[in-house]
């Protein structure tokens, strides 16, 4: 549980440095993100994220949910309810 919420803090600070690394050089974050290069770029961005989520989604769900739910249907089902059994004993 420390470990989940040390690297949290460890994100904040690093946030935190570079805004204040960004500010002692004078840049402007807000002008910078407003920008219309930036803007299509993060765009862009989104784009190909959205895209590569709704191909892995559909290999998912062509190849990969079947041959799961099989397995987990025919062998570790009955391999946890032996098990349960084996403890209640």
């Amino acid at each position: 549980m420390f470990q989940k919420s040390s690297g949290f803090i460890k994100i904040l600070i690093l946030i935190v440095i570079t805004v204040v690394i960004l500010t002692i050089l004078n840049i402007d974050i807000r002008s910078f993100v407003h920008t219309d290069l930036f803007q299509s770029n993060l765009g862009f961005a989104k784009d190909a994220i959205l895209t590569l989520v709704i191909f892995i989604r559909d290999l998912w769900l062509e190849y990969g949910a079947e041959p799961t739910l099989y397995v987990w249907n025919n062998f570790l089902i009955p391999l946890i309810e032996k098990g349960i059994s084996l403890v209640k004993k």
